[in-house]
Formats: structure tokens, C-alpha cells, sequence
């Protein structure tokens, strides 16, 4: 499978492309009641496997892999997370994705630096 990653935000960075079999990291930053979303184009089916691998300061947050359906990103697969536990497997047909990040009450004024691992095979 391989993928094309687009982002929302200048702040937040992601693989542009990768190979069929491969993992992509994405960061960026998380504020008070907020999302940060990536958009990902799944050129190919197959499983993938996301991952919270840093959230700095440590708190809990909302992990979201969907499908993206207009704007709106219909849920595939979604857990509470912190840093090192809690990830989302899921097998997926090809096509746009999204990726989410959100604040479930925790996050500091000056927000959360997250990054997140996507496995794809």
C-alpha cells in the first residue's frame, strides 16, 4: 500500500509519499478543546496501524483514523491515548483518510506537541 499525506496546517508536518509497506511519522501541536488533523491518501488496501508516540507535557488525548468524507472525518477506528499506549489497527480499503489528534480536557494554554506513527502494510 502507499500513501500521500496532505496537512491543514502549516504547523504540522507528515510524509508527502511513502512506499507500499512502510511508516510515516506525523507531528504537530494540540491546544485546549482542539484537533489537529492530516489528510492521507491510501493509494492501495491493506492494514495500518497508528500510534501516539510523544505527547509533551504527558497527557491523555483523543486518537482518531477515519475515512474522509467531504470535510467531516467518519470514524474507522478511535481510542484515549497517552504516549506509548493506546493505538488504532485497522484494515482499510484505498482512498482519503484523516488522521486526528484531540484535546480531552488536559491540555495546557500553550498546547501539546504530539507525534504519531502510521504503519501501513
Amino acid at each position: 500500500m502507499a500513501i500521500m499525506v496532505t496537512a491543514c496546517d502549516s504547523n504540522i508536518t507528515g510524509p508527502n509519499t511513502m512506499t507500499p509497506i512502510g511508516t510515516g511519522v506525523f507531528s504537530g501541536r494540540v491546544y485546549p478543546d482542539g484537533r489537529t488533523r492530516w489528510f492521507v491518501e491510501l493509494l492501495g488496501a491493506g492494514g495500518v496501524t497508528l500510534s501516539l508516540d510523544k505527547a509533551e507535557p504527558s497527557v491523555k488525548l483523543g486518537l482518531v483514523f477515519g475515512a474522509l468524507e467531504g470535510t467531516a472525518c467518519m470514524v474507522i477506528g478511535e481510542v484515549e491515548a497517552t504516549a506509548g499506549s493506546g493505538a488504532i489497527e485497522a484494515n482499510v480499503t484505498p482512498g482519503q483518510k484523516c488522521i486526528e489528534v484531540f484535546d480531552l480536557g488536559a491540555a495546557p494554554l500553550s498546547g501539546v506537541s504530539v507525534s504519531l506513527t502510521l504503519r501501513v502494510s
